[in-house]
């Protein structure tokens, strides 16, 4: 019967448990890191559409969420335009575009305004 000795095995174990620790300290820099460039690309992006510059100003950003295999950070628009319009509805129209509606919107000061909304082509922006 053949006999086997091995060493430095535990020296090895040892190295790969700080890699973990190493990578669970460095996920939210990098997720924080690549928020920002994604972030700044958005806004160039809306750039063209957004004069007003409130859909630009209304984009936030989570802090890194989850664990392990699923960390993440969301990056979306919130809130609503000076005439009461929620700005997630304004950046999805412009993400997937629209086709001929006719809709009401109550604004916030209370005013009901009919609207026809012409086709819309989609402008890709996230």
């Amino acid at each position: 019967m053949a006999k086997c000795t091995t060493t430095g095995v535990e020296d090895f174990r040892r190295a790969l448990d700080g890699w973990g620790e190493d990578a669970e300290r460095a996920i939210p820099l990098v997720l924080n890191a690549g928020a920002d460039v994604a972030q700044k690309r958005m806004e160039n992006n809306a750039a063209w559409s957004d004069k007003t510059g409130e859909l630009r100003r209304s984009l936030k950003r989570t802090k890194p969420r989850g664990s392990g295999s699923t960390t993440y950070v969301e990056i979306y628009p919130s809130g609503s335009s000076s005439d009461g319009q929620s700005l997630a509805e304004v950046g999805f129209v412009l993400e997937h575009g629209r086709g001929v509606s006719t809709f009401t919107r109550v604004t916030k000061h209370g005013v009901a305004k009919t609207y026809v909304s012409p086709e819309m082509a989609p402008h890709p922006w996230m």
